[in-house]
């Protein structure tokens, strides 16, 4: 949820689309550092730190013309800040902090929400007896947008 509230959308592969280049990725990463597992933690993570190395400095890819990554990585221009502004809700709204499984306590029950929002908290406000609209920020800047969707509780 923090890259929901940082200062850029998010960006999401459509749904049901999957890569098979990117599932061969996984499936080489798998057989170099876990096939078998290193002894120790540490030993493990130089396993990662080694694959991330030759992945990015010394194979080439295909999808960049056969260059290695590392030779056309360029630095975002976009910089985000070190602490995200606190958003205060419009004080007309029941508040409600979204636990670690997606719960929200309702009238004594639990509802589900989204595991999407957990430890966030949600701003709730009665449309009709039974129908309740939650909102939400959905990234923020000067241009901050307010996102609701409407729960039947």
């Amino acid at each position: 949820m923090a890259w929901l509230n940082a200062p850029l959308p998010p960006a999401r592969a459509p749904v049901g689309c999957w890569d098979r280049d990117h599932e061969r990725m996984h499936r080489t990463l798998k057989e170099g550092t876990t096939k078998p597992p290193a002894a120790s933690l540490r030993a493990q993570q130089s396993l990662f730190d080694n694959f991330r190395y030759a992945f990015n400095n010394e194979r080439p890819h295909g999808g960049l013309n056969n260059q290695v990554p590392a030779s056309v990585y360029q630095p975002s221009s976009i910089r985000l800040p070190r602490k995200l502004p606190e958003f205060t809700h419009p004080k007309s709204l029941l508040l409600r902090r979204v636990n670690s499984s997606g719960d929200v306590s309702w009238h004594k029950n639990r509802v589900f929400i989204s595991e999407v929002f957990r430890f966030e908290e949600l701003g709730f406000d009665l449309i009709t007896p039974g129908s309740t609209e939650s909102s939400f920020e959905t990234w923020r800047s000067e241009n901050s947008t307010r996102k609701s969707f409407v729960l039947e509780l």
